[in-house]
């Protein structure tokens, strides 16, 4: 997950544990996404790239999302079939995603995708905006 200073595994279980006490079962999720979404962004992002996307989903500015579970494969990781191909100064991303938590008010998604080979040696992440 995303590390906040001062903030540890603890802090994130009080939060899930209260609003679970007042019933809000789906509110935490809707909220929380970025908890998911900027990691990959985080570890792995250019510069250039922590801090344009960062920088608004920290603010509140910005809403991002994960994309991995695709309609026919579930969440077999391995087998995701949606594509991205590199054609030089743009990607061209093909392919279906769902149960994208946020996926509707979102401005960045982070998506697995299919650059090469079968398996997970050949697949990637990919920000779209």
């Amino acid at each position: 997950g995303t590390v906040i200073p001062d903030q540890d595994i603890f802090h994130s279980l009080i939060v899930n544990e209260e609003m679970v006490r007042c019933g809000s079962l789906g509110f935490g999720p809707a909220l929380m996404t970025w908890g998911i979404g900027l990691p990959p962004i985080l570890n792995w992002g250019p510069e250039w790239m922590k801090q344009e996307v960062a920088t608004g989903v920290a603010s509140g500015e910005k809403i991002i999302c994960l994309c991995i579970t695709e309609p026919a494969g579930g969440s077999d990781v391995a087998n995701i079939q949606t594509t991205a191909v590199d054609k030089g100064d743009h990607w061209i991303v093909n392919g279906n995603k769902t149960f994208i938590t946020s996926g509707c008010k979102a401005d960045y998604f982070t998506v697995v995708v299919r650059t090469s080979g079968k398996g997970l040696a050949g697949m990637s992440l990919i920000l779209l905006d």
